[in-house]
C-alpha cells in the first residue's frame, strides 16, 4: 500500500471518494492538501439515490492541509497557459495549478477533468498528476472508475499537453 505524500485532490474526486464510501479510507493512507475554493465548492455530495448529504469538514480538521492561494499565484499561472486552457479551468482547479506551480513540494495532483492533465506540461509538471485509479489502487481500495479517473485517460491527456505545447496551443494568446 502506498502512502501519498502532498495529495492535491480536485472537487470532483471528493465527490467521487465520499459518494462511494472511500473518503475516510483514503485519509488513513494519504496527505490530502486541498485550495479553499475546492473546499468551499464540496459543501455536500449526492449518493447514487441522489440523496444529499452535508460535508462536515470541521471533522477533518488536521486530518486535511488547506491551502489559501494568492492572487499573485493565480496570475502567474494564467500569464503561463494560453486561453484554450484558462477558458476551461474552473476555479478550483485553477487554484490548484497554481498552487503546485509555486510550490517546491512534490505534490501529486488528482483530477477528473482533462483540462488539468493538459496543463501539467505547461507548467513542467507531467510527472505530477496522478489518476484516482492509481491513487485507489495505491491505497489497496477498489479501483474501478469511470474512464475519466483512469491512468489511461491521465497519459492520454498529458501526451496532449505535450502535443499543445509543442504546437503553440496551450500558450497561444487571444
Amino acid at each position: 500500500m502506498t502512502k501519498f505524500r502532498l495529495l492535491l485532490l480536485d472537487a470532483n474526486v471528493i465527490f467521487y471518494l465520499f459518494s462511494h464510501g472511500l473518503w475516510d479510507a483514503v485519509l488513513k493512507v494519504c496527505d490530502v492538501h486541498l485550495s479553499a475554493i475546492v473546499k468551499d465548492e464540496c459543501q455536500y455530495y449526492e449518493d447514487d439515490e441522489g440523496v444529499r448529504h452535508n460535508i462536515d469538514w470541521s471533522k477533518y480538521a488536521g486530518r486535511i492541509t488547506l491551502h489559501d492561494v494568492t492572487l499573485d499565484q493565480v496570475s502567474a499561472l494564467r500569464s503561463k497557459v494560453g486561453a484554450t486552457i484558462l477558458e476551461r479551468l474552473d476555479a478550483g482547479e485553477e487554484e490548484l495549478l497554481a498552487l503546485l506551480d509555486h510550490s517546491f513540494d512534490d505534490f501529486k495532483i488528482c483530477s477528473g477533468d482533462t483540462i488539468v492533465f493538459r496543463t501539467l506540461p505547461v507548467l513542467g509538471r507531467s510527472e505530477q498528476g496522478i489518476s484516482l485509479e492509481e491513487v485507489l489502487a495505491g491505497c489497496g481500495l477498489p479501483a474501478t472508475v469511470p474512464p475519466h479517473y483512469t491512468r489511461k485517460t491521465r497519459e492520454d491527456q498529458t501526451r496532449r499537453g505535450f502535443q499543445d505545447t509543442i504546437t503553440g496551443l496551450s500558450t497561444h494568446r487571444e
